[in-house]
């Protein structure tokens, strides 16, 4: 897999972040693999897997607490996440499965919506898990989930 080397200075949970991110990345291309689909990890900017499609891997490790899945839109008021995302697939990890939707789906899902301040420079929509569910498809993960 790709690391990325420089480190996000500006955030001090970064290097946290970069692990669960890694973590996730590599439980989706198993599942995906395991599905029969030739996965290749690259952690490009705007997607972090390749197959048949580009794929984005979140995992939101507060999502079975509060319900809601963050969708990340904007960093230090430019554009990020969705909405320059390069990747036709987005694979959500909330506890022990992952939601796999469209980047349309999603895109679909928060029009209309206001971003919200999520700390550390950037906005995010907040989205019921149910909603994000009902538009893509929920598979199980192996392993007991992600971290």
């Amino acid at each position: 897999m790709s690391v990325i080397t420089t480190p996000r200075t500006d955030r001090p949970g970064w290097a946290i972040a970069k692990s669960v991110g890694d973590t996730a990345e590599r439980l989706v291309a198993d599942l995906l693999t395991n599905l029969g689909l030739v996965v290749n990890n690259v952690n490009q900017p705007g997607h972090d897997l390749e197959g048949a499609a580009n794929f984005e891997i979140k995992n939101d490790r507060l999502a079975v607490q509060t319900g809601n899945i963050a969708i990340e839109v904007e960093y230090k008021g430019r554009p990020s996440g969705l909405s320059t995302t390069t990747a036709h697939i987005w694979c959500i990890l909330v506890g022990p499965r992952v939601i796999m939707l469209s980047a349309d789906a999603l895109r679909g899902l928060i029009v209309g919506r206001s971003a919200v301040n999520a700390g550390e420079n950037a906005r995010v929509i907040l989205l019921q898990i149910v909603e994000v569910e009902r538009a893509g498809i929920v598979l199980p993960l192996g392993k007991g989930g992600a971290a």
